[in-house]
């Protein structure tokens, strides 16, 4: 049987002077206050177990430190216990330490109710997919958590905020699955790239995430894929609010949609904010709608002579089938002759759409092409 070694109280790995690594040899417990001065490298076959309430502590360094997991990382705090991965710094800053890496590790990675914190990524995954559950990630110099080459990450309830690019990065083929989180005051929420494609929520198994307040973009989509994003809660009220915040087919034709209409409401509280004005009802996309709704009053075309040319409009409808919002997808026109077509979209009315036979509000393109000249 595999010898577990316990380390208690307080343990310094490693010298701060002479970078070198350390390779953990035997399965090994840590408890108290752990700090590290140089690299710590967990083999495949060998599990690093870290005890509630443990303080791990990184020495900063010109080349900073990181734990790179090629085994096990067992990291079960409690909900008033967290497990904390910082610097040792009496003044900490952003990427004072590496993160955590997890690069082709072995299966059943844990990091449970732990609080990462100011090194320059706070968890890294190349090619491994590591349990994150409750998890708060905050103040790290690059991302929250990148998933890199194929990794599928399950992240339940954890909090990305403060980090400084972005919440969750997603590049070369990742997958992450996201439920019940709180990505938030980033720069960007959740970026995606090269035929990566997060799972964030769908229609039957909504994401409840909270994606919402980073400064630029709260999903930022550059894969050519389709995102799902359902079944979440976002601070602004009205679905054209929510898509200003997204980046997607409509920024860029060559990219993925975001798809985050949702049957779900907005909480009664989001982040101590919020009431009843921010509930939102049910919104889906036409296409599933239970059957395709009638156009059953449109009006005429407006005519000027100096449109010339095409707009996608996107339109939101209500209950009833009346447009309640209408936003510019694509154009060809200056911007007098798009408030013409917005104007012209908002007199449509559509017979009312359905979901599983409830009436639900839906959202549609709808393309207008202004021929120029006399009518």
């Amino acid at each position: 049987m595999r010898r577990i070694l316990a380390i208690s109280f307080f343990l310094i790995f490693s010298a701060v002077t002479g970078r070198g690594s350390v390779v953990i040899e035997e399965d090994m417990v840590w408890k108290g206050e752990v700090v590290v001065g140089s690299d710590l490298i967990i083999p495949s076959g060998v599990t690093l177990t870290v005890a509630p309430g443990t303080v791990v502590k990184f020495i900063p360094q010109e080349e900073p430190l990181r734990i790179l997991v090629m085994g096990r990382l067992i990291a079960k705090g409690q909900d008033k216990r967290r497990i904390r991965f910082t610097s040792s710094s009496s003044q900490p800053r952003m990427g004072d330490w590496w993160g955590i890496e997890f690069r082709s590790s072995d299966s059943g990675s844990v990091l449970e109710n732990c609080l990462i914190e100011y090194g320059r990524y706070g968890v890294y995954c190349l090619v491994s997919s590591p349990w994150l559950r409750g998890d708060i990630i905050c103040q790290n110099l690059r991302s929250g958590i990148a998933c890199i080459n194929r990794s599928s990450p399950l992240v339940e309830n954890c909090q990305m905020w403060g980090n400084g690019e972005e919440g969750i990065l997603c590049k070369y083929l990742s997958r992450p699955i996201v439920r019940g989180s709180q990505i938030r005051a980033n720069p960007y929420g959740v970026v995606v790239f090269d035929y990566s494609c997060p799972f964030l929520g769908s229609l039957k198994e909504g994401g409840d995430n909270q994606i919402y307040g980073n400064s630029l973009y709260d999903i930022y989509n550059l894969s050519p894929l389709r995102i799902q994003a359902q079944g979440n809660f976002w601070k602004e009220s009205e679905p054209s609010q929510i898509d200003k915040r997204i980046y997607d087919d409509e920024e860029d034709g060559n990219l993925g949609e975001v798809i985050f209409a949702s049957l779900n409401s907005l909480p009664d509280s989001v982040d101590g904010e919020g009431g009843s004005d921010q509930k939102e009802p049910g919104l889906v996309a036409v296409g599933m709608l239970d059957s395709l709704p009638r156009i059953i009053g449109r009006p005429s075309l407006p005519v000027d002579g100096k449109c010339r040319g095409g707009v996608v409009v996107k339109a939101w409808i209500d209950e009833k089938g009346r447009v309640t919002e209408t936003r510019v997808k694509r154009s060809d026109l200056d911007g007098d002759c798009e408030v013409l077509a917005l104007e012209f979209v908002k007199g449509w009315r559509f017979s009312p759409g359905t979901y599983q036979g409830k009436r639900v509000r839906f959202w549609t393109t709808v393309p207008i092409e202004f021929p120029g000249g006399e009518r």
